[in-house]
């Protein structure tokens, strides 16, 4: 490998040249420095003042319980006996309870068409009005609710399109189906 020689001048060059760039590195390094405590004292305030909004948030939670505990009245003495029973859940509502009524009454499941025909007939009956659009809907609305969500009344698949639908007590409680003597 050859070996290449410099002159004094080009070495005075090259050290100005390292030189140069050796200051301009310290400076990026102290700016670099000084950043990177800027941002570090910012955490901390923001951290300090998310506290501060956390701690003041929870002082502020404890004041309205304790005010809202002074507020409330003294515990009446329990009675003795037996508490009513309460079927789990809200209350039914006077068209579910209608609809489990006609069920029972008619002794065996129906499709929704037998029941919106049975529900138009007792209208005629009372002369009350009747429509039948608005009438699909509340059936609708309480066979899913008693079939699905409360368990109130049981489904099954009828011939062609759509379920029938009975008492709870008419099917098996693990397979779901129908009992033979309510089949229609």
């Amino acid at each position: 490998m050859p070996r290449t020689t410099l002159t004094i001048a080009e070495i005075d060059e090259l050290l100005v040249a390292y030189r140069s760039s050796l200051k301009k590195m310290r400076f990026e390094l102290n700016q670099l420095t000084d950043t990177i405590t800027a941002l570090q004292e910012m955490k901390k305030e923001r951290q300090e003042a998310k506290e501060a909004k956390v701690a003041a948030r929870a002082e502020a939670k404890a004041e309205a319980r304790a005010a809202k505990k002074a507020a409330k009245p003294a515990a009446k003495k329990a009675k003795r006996g037996r508490k009513p029973s309460r079927t789990k859940g809200y209350r039914l509502s006077s068209w579910d309870n209608y609809l489990v009524e006609l069920i029972r009454e008619n002794g065996k499941p129906m499709t929704s068409a037998e029941l919106l025909a049975m529900a138009g007939a007792r209208a005629a009956e009372n002369k009350t009005a009747f429509d039948e659009e608005k009438m699909k809907g509340k059936i609708a609305r309480s066979l899913q609710k008693l079939a699905n969500k409360r368990g109130v009344l049981g489904k099954a698949s009828a011939r062609g399109k759509g379920f029938t639908y009975g008492l709870g007590e008419w099917f098996f409680a693990r397979s779901g189906r129908l009992k033979k003597a309510f089949e229609v």
